[in-house]
């Protein structure tokens, strides 16, 4: 659908201006990168598509557990595709997985997590709250990521999560001033 098409395009844009804010020059990572942006929800397409327009507060266990299938389907597609990076593959299975662990499809932990689907998982969860490409307002960057910081900072990737900060102007608090970019 379009919005799905402007959900995963607004995610590829914002996940290599985070590289670009890191000073990530090398071609061929912006291009995994923004492809990985781009695929990650490939999945959603063997969804129902009722299920697509409905958010997850909405949906059934059944709808949920089908839902959550989305990053496998993903990662299969794209393994049919020759000449997919490995990178984008691992991005479209990892995207929903968290740095506690609580994520799916396999509950991986941060130091199991590809270093793409962090930054990939967190743009993710910032431009779905900020609702570009869904039918409705778009939010406030700054409000955002502020929700962001103050409610799900122990999921997300903080250096990400900083890097947003920093590219949407918002002041840093206290407890992520001393992250490295």
């Amino acid at each position: 659908s379009a919005s799905a098409y402007t959900h995963s395009l607004a995610v590829s844009m914002y996940a290599v201006a985070v590289c670009n804010h890191w000073g990530w020059r090398s071609t061929m990572v912006l291009n995994k990168v923004s492809l990985a942006g781009l695929f990650h929800d490939i999945g959603l397409k063997e969804m129902p598509d009722e299920l697509n327009h409905k958010s997850r507060v909405q949906m059934s266990m059944e709808e949920l557990k089908l839902y959550q299938t989305h990053p496998t389907r993903g990662a299969a597609l794209l393994l049919q595709i020759s000449g997919i990076p490995e990178e984008v593959v691992a991005v479209a299975l990892q995207h929903h997985e968290n740095m506690l662990g609580t994520g799916y499809p396999h509950s991986l932990n941060r130091s199991r997590i590809h270093p793409l689907a962090k930054i990939i998982g967190t743009v993710d969860r910032f431009i779905e709250i900020l609702k570009i490409g869904k039918q409705s307002e778009v939010g406030d960057p700054n409000l955002v990521l502020n929700q962001m910081h103050a409610v799900m900072r122990d999921e997300v990737d903080l250096q990400t999560l900083k890097a947003l900060m920093e590219i949407f102007s918002v002041p840093i608090p206290k407890d992520m001033q001393g992250l490295s970019s």
